[in-house]
């Protein structure tokens, strides 16, 4: 118990899951709109509820065992297949020459909440076990790496008793100095692509070039490919893989880039992204007006999602209850035939 008497966890806030008691509030410098989304996002919810921190427990999917917790099976999370403008980086340790170490593919992308919020780390598992969630290998208060979260299978290190982290040897320092340069050389590839100024000078210059071309005489609206008849604007709704030059819509040789498709559908349909809403501002992220409008659809958007997997978890209970109720159906059936059968033996005899 703590010190008003209250156990340190908590069963009754949520029926379904057990948490550790005043650990569940967002931590400062949201706004309200972040807030919500924090409250919701698997690295803060890991920290405080056991339902959550399952649900990444192991990097692959388990198939001949099952966690349930509160009478509710756990349902998996894949961070990998959350994440937005995917790359996979090879790594090979600098092992012992005598050691037959395999090389380690490490998974890394944008959250899906880029650039609302500032959630980044790697996810190390070791033999399919989680050990280190969302380990911020770049310093906190760092703009580059932000929204940049990776995953990766470490077996060539050893993790600490306690399984909470990492025996601090050779290994494991190359392996961190190594991860902080792969965070930064995909922040400087491919920040553009979730709103902030490109880092490579060539792309800069047309980048601004696009800019100030929207605001001449004739203006021409630019609208980036992932936004479609959403009626606003959602990082969620970005594709995951796309050409980077025509997406943030650069120029080249003073016209815009754009595939062939995308150009006759912008010629039937008129649809533009109006430039006070991507405003850069000097620090080269969004204006804060726009930022607000994705946290509002990124609110709707989880919201929605809760829904929907509330009602996946009570359509596969009524499954359950039915066949439960068939298995049943069955049993009496065969009780009810049984008993026929009896009942016509007796009448046959003499």
């Amino acid at each position: 118990m703590n010190d008003d008497g209250l156990l340190e966890l908590d069963f009754e806030d949520d029926d379904e899951d057990i948490l550790l008691r005043d650990q569940g509030s967002a931590s400062g410098g949201f706004s309200k709109s972040q807030k919500e989304i924090v409250k919701q996002h698997i690295s803060h919810r890991l920290r405080f509820s056991l339902r959550a921190y399952t649900s990444i427990l192991y990097l692959r999917k388990f198939d001949n065992f099952q966690i349930i917790l509160r009478g509710k099976p756990v349902e998996q999370i894949f961070i990998t297949d959350e994440l937005k403008f995917k790359k996979v980086v090879t790594y090979r340790p600098q092992a012992a020459h005598d050691s037959q170490v395999a090389s380690v593919k490490i998974d890394i992308g944008f959250a899906k909440e880029a650039p609302i919020l500032g959630i980044f780390g790697m996810n190390v598992y070791h033999k399919d076990r989680l050990i280190m969630p969302f380990w911020k290998v770049l310093q906190e208060g760092s703009s580059r790496g932000r929204s940049v979260v990776g995953v990766l299978e470490a077996n060539f290190i050893e993790p600490a008793h306690d399984k909470q982290d990492f025996e601090r040897t050779p290994l494991f320092i190359r392996l961190e100095t190594r991860l902080r340069q792969i965070i930064i050389d995909f922040w400087k590839e491919r920040c553009h692509l979730i709103g902030y100024q490109p880092m490579d000078p060539h792309l800069r210059s047309q980048y601004k070039a696009t800019l100030k071309e929207s605001v001449g005489p004739a203006p021409v609206h630019h609208k980036a490919s992932s936004v479609r008849r959403t009626g606003g604007l959602s990082s969620n709704l970005l594709p995951e893989t796309y050409d980077d030059i025509t997406t943030v819509g650069l120029a080249n040789n003073g016209s815009h880039l754009q595939s062939s498709d995308q150009a006759q559908e912008n010629n039937m349909d008129s649809e533009v992204l109006d430039e006070d809403l991507v405003e850069i501002g000097s620090s080269g992220v969004l204006d804060p007006s726009f930022i607000e409008k994705l946290s509002e659809e990124n609110i709707a958007l989880f919201s929605r999602r809760e829904e929907l997997r509330q009602r996946d978890t009570q359509l596969k209970q009524t499954i359950g209850d039915l066949e439960l109720e068939l298995e049943e159906t069955k049993k009496k059936c065969g009780q009810l035939a049984a008993q026929l059968k009896a009942w016509k033996n007796q009448q046959h005899l003499p």
